[in-house]
């Protein structure tokens, strides 16, 4: 499924088989009081990471797109200019996922799927799902996602469940206008 973590004003993509890996880059730094330390992490470090993630959850990673920026899109996260990079790259590599690593807000997250899916949108009259259509997930959905699939006992699988019961209401907003 799909992923989020907010991590500093800079951004990374990485496009997994299904996968379009959108990293959030931070420097290292820490403040002079250890007992507020706030803990950073250098690209390499945050894009190995989501490496490991996006492979954990059973996706193949076959690209990436990184961007930096001074302040958040706030209606895609990142500039049209890299929406329009990824929408290439995705077409380029056939992938079906686009992954962030960064907690999207739930319009965040509709907005870049509707720049992804333009065409099928547009060519589509009964809204119904169709193939090709491009997921877009952050870091926490992607989470999610690898403890679902690890999940063995039944209370680990209703407080997984609840989990993502918990991270998808607000993102069920208008999903069923069609009816």
């Amino acid at each position: 499924m799909g992923m989020g973590m907010d991590r500093d004003d800079q951004y990374k993509n990485g496009a997994s088989n299904n996968v379009k890996n959108v990293n959030n880059m931070n420097t290292n730094a820490l403040q002079q009081n250890p007992e507020e330390w706030d803990v950073y992490f250098t690209i390499e470090e945050s894009m190995n990471e989501m490496r490991d993630l996006i492979r954990t959850c059973g996706l193949e990673l076959v690209g990436t797109v990184t961007q930096r920026l001074n302040e958040i899109n706030p209606k895609t996260y990142i500039g049209t200019g890299k929406v329009k990079e990824t929408q290439e790259l995705l077409a380029e590599m056939d992938s079906c996922t686009v992954v962030f690593d960064a907690e999207l807000s739930p319009g965040q997250q509709k907005s870049l799927e509707n720049a992804f899916n333009k065409q099928i949108i547009q060519n589509d009259f009964l809204g119904s799902e169709q193939i090709g259509e491009i997921k877009v997930i952050d870091r926490t959905a992607l989470i999610l996602d690898i403890f679902a699939q690890h999940a063995r006992t039944r209370e680990g699988k209703l407080q997984v469940d609840l989990a993502l019961h918990i991270f998808r209401k607000p993102r069920l907003t208008k999903m069923w206008t069609h009816l």
